[in-house]
């Protein structure tokens, strides 16, 4: 019509912005509903705020493997590892979970789903091995943390279980860690370590 009236082809132009504008508009959609759904990290302060106040509660010792899922707002879905002593009572510690589920839940909006980890806390030999080896795994690399330690006792060596948790962009590879840590925990005795490298989890920094 404008060409018609004006003889300079200006629909064509005009057509072509219109076509890159939509263009741009769409994929700039596609990337800010696409990055939730498709994973991405959870605001640091946000993991903060969930691990303060689970640990808040009494009866909590400590919190691993938090998992946080944000599909839009009002839609986000979290798991954690909540650690409780294993001599308490198993029903009292359940209904502490239960609170926390609920109450931490709704004040953040957050669909919130714990599981209970029990840890031995009176065995003395096993609160040893497991303040050496976590400082074994400080000095690699204080980001590190460990969690869900158990000491197995034979009679010729002992061997040592337990998790690490390593954070995004760490500078060793899985084995190059595990091999770091078996080096070092061979120097204090007769023990092998038995590890499970985790990934992919909100990393929850130490105070």
């Amino acid at each position: 019509m404008v060409y018609h009236l004006t003889s300079i082809p200006v629909d064509g132009w005009m057509g072509m912005a219109v076509a890159i504008f939509i263009t741009v508009s769409g994929i700039k959609l596609v990337i800010e509903t696409g990055n939730p759904l498709l994973g991405e990290a959870p605001d640091p302060q946000m993991v903060q705020e969930l691990a303060e106040r689970i640990t808040s509660y009494q009866g909590v010792i400590g919190i691993h493997d938090l998992q946080v899922h944000n599909y839009g707002p009002g839609r986000i879905f979290a798991s954690v590892h909540a650690e409780v002593p294993a001599n308490s009572d198993i029903i009292a510690s359940h209904d502490i979970i239960d609170n926390i589920e609920r109450e931490v839940g709704t004040q953040m909006n957050i669909n919130l789903v714990i599981h209970m980890d029990p840890v031995v806390i009176d065995d003395e030999p096993t609160n040893r091995l497991r303040e050496q080896v976590q400082q074994i795994v400080t000095d690699i690399d204080p980001q590190l943390s460990m969690h869900d330690f158990r000491a197995v006792f034979g009679p010729t060596h002992t061997n040592l279980v337990f998790d690490i948790a390593v954070p995004p962009a760490f500078s060793l590879s899985d084995s190059e860690l595990e091999q770091l840590i078996e080096r070092r925990a061979k120097e204090m005795g007769s023990y092998f370590c038995v590890i499970t490298i985790d990934h992919n989890y909100a990393y929850l920094p130490h105070n």
